[in-house]
């Protein structure tokens, strides 16, 4: 059986709240999804990664000679961790350009992926 479902206009609270997120979001700037459609996730200004004491203990300048091509599909596989990140190249998924065993090196410091993870919590 099929429930008919009818929605009511917006009350004016709602509107004038969705009309000041239009304002303040920059909505028609797509160039951050774009990029990750590419799968390109960004650079770091300030590549070396320090811990608490201030020590490096990561250089992102030694993975200056990689530089890793996946489209928006290889992408979410990777993040997702089903097939292996390094056996994209072999299907095509992925290009890489560099030494591919720093593809290798890069993915070993990845945390394992958690499909339960909330990325939004209330």
């Amino acid at each position: 059986m099929t429930e008919d479902i009818r929605s009511n206009p917006a009350g004016a609270r709602i509107v004038a709240a969705n009309e000041a997120v239009l304002r303040r979001c920059p909505f028609d700037y797509t160039r951050d999804m774009d990029d990750s459609r590419r799968g390109f996730l960004g650079t770091a200004d300030d590549p070396p990664i320090r811990d608490a004491e201030g020590r490096v203990v990561r250089d992102l300048d030694a993975y200056g000679f990689l530089e890793i091509t996946l489209d928006e599909r290889a992408l979410r596989t990777v993040l997702l961790g089903s097939p292996a990140p390094a056996e994209l190249p072999s299907r095509g998924a992925a290009t890489v350009e560099g030494d591919p065993g720093g593809l290798i090196e890069l993915l070993g410091h990845l945390d394992a992926p958690d499909p339960d993870f909330a990325i939004v919590t209330p």
